[in-house]
């Protein structure tokens, strides 16, 4: 028997739709899955931190992530919380769609409009 757990990873069985989220100010995509056999049909599950929290804390300024915010909504006054989530915090999505061309085709760019973070 074989087990696949895809932790960190999306089923990418052939024309399968999945989301592969960028950050919380880049773009999200619907991609079709390919059904690679060499990934047991998976793909990543989004863009990949390129820092930890802790690091985002420290190196990501306010004003930074509030400037790459500019076009969509979210509560300013909670800035200084959401900097471990900025978009210089994760890959950039499209770098994550070309490594993984031959696991999924993008269908459709969802750019984000709100950001509600519990």
């Amino acid at each position: 028997m074989l087990l696949v757990h895809r932790k960190g990873a999306i089923r990418a069985t052939r024309e399968t739709l999945a989301l592969i989220p960028g950050s919380m100010g880049t773009a999200s995509y619907l991609v079709r899955g390919l059904g690679h056999p060499a990934s047991f049909e998976s793909a990543s599950h989004g863009a990949g931190r390129v820092m930890t929290r802790r690091e985002a804390r420290t190196r990501v300024p306010r004003a930074k992530l509030v400037r790459h915010l500019r076009h969509v909504v979210f509560d300013v006054d909670r800035a200084e919380s959401l900097v471990e989530e900025a978009p210089s915090v994760y890959r950039p999505i499209r770098e994550v769609l070309e490594d993984e061309a031959d696991l999924v085709e993008p269908v459709l760019r969802l750019e984000p409009l709100v950001v509600l973070k519990g």
